[in-house]
């Protein structure tokens, strides 16, 4: 009985991953390898991979070019944890205090010679993400959001 507890308990520690980064662009090749070893850990399909891949590179992003992380030495944390409905996500950055959730939405329906720098990446991000929550903490910006898994999950 012992070992079956022990299967568990392991089984348990491989759905979720949590890693730091620097404010440094040159992290974003760990970023993702990162994630492709939590997804393929969690045997999770290529989908998922990239769409975890997009939302995490996307505020990894925003963090060092507007955020002021840049330079700054363990300046992310993100955390990612397989649940029964999805993968929980949760990013973290100490830099200036931003609500991605809360960013005005672009106007993706104007020609694009019309619209204003920025933006779409945000927007990817919460169609791909749901139940996005922010908030600051500490001097943390903390962004939870959820990536359903319906039938693309390989397990």
């Amino acid at each position: 009985m012992n070992n079956n507890r022990s299967v568990c308990h392991n089984q348990a520690i491989l759905s979720g991953q949590e890693f730091t980064l620097d404010g440094n662009l040159n992290e974003l090749g760990r970023l993702v390898e990162e994630v492709a070893r939590f997804c393929r850990e969690n045997e999770l399909a290529g989908e998922i991979e990239f769409d975890l891949n997009l939302a995490m590179e996307e505020l990894f992003t925003n963090a060092i070019r507007h955020g002021g992380c840049d330079g700054v030495k363990d300046a992310v944390r993100v955390r990612l944890d397989r649940q029964g409905e999805g993968v929980r996500a949760e990013f973290c950055d100490r830099g200036r205090e931003f609500d991605p959730a809360g960013a005005p939405e672009p106007d993706v329906t104007a020609p694009l010679a019309d619209r204003p720098v920025g933006g779409l990446g945000l927007h990817l991000v919460r169609q791909i993400m749901r139940d996005i929550e922010y908030r600051r903490a500490d001097g943390w910006n903390r962004v939870t959001m959820l990536r359903p898994i319906g039938t693309e999950a390989t397990g």
